[in-house]
């Protein structure tokens, strides 16, 4: 992984690179389930961003969707967030299944956006 592509990556020019910028470094490698949590200071109307790998595209399965989900509610819950918003990759096919692993990986479910 070089750069964020897509809403990712809209989120990265909004905190002006600093996912690219931690990839590069070599902190944010997207193995799967790999999370880092990012502050924003200020940058966004969020305190925090929560950046969760998703490993080999070949693996990356309605399993993994799940599994990922569960794993950065898990992480927002540990960052002291009270709610948690995603950006879903495949979000058009996956968004029940990012429910289900939100609802595992918290006790509810994130909105995919």
């Amino acid at each position: 992984m070089k750069k964020p592509g897509g809403a990712t990556g809209a989120v990265d020019a909004a905190l002006d690179g600093i996912i690219t910028a931690l990839i590069k470094d070599g902190q944010i490698k997207g193995g799967f389930e790999e999370t880092h949590v990012i502050p924003t200071y200020g940058k966004i109307a969020r305190k925090k961003v929560i950046v969760v790998g998703l490993g080999e595209k070949k693996k990356f399965d309605a399993d993994r969707v799940r599994r990922v989900a569960a794993s950065s509610c898990r992480a927002a819950e540990r960052a002291g967030a009270k709610t948690c918003a995603t950006i879903m990759h495949g979000a058009a096919r996956a968004h029940r299944t990012a429910d289900s692993g939100a609802v595992r990986g918290r006790g509810r479910a994130a909105r995919a956006l």
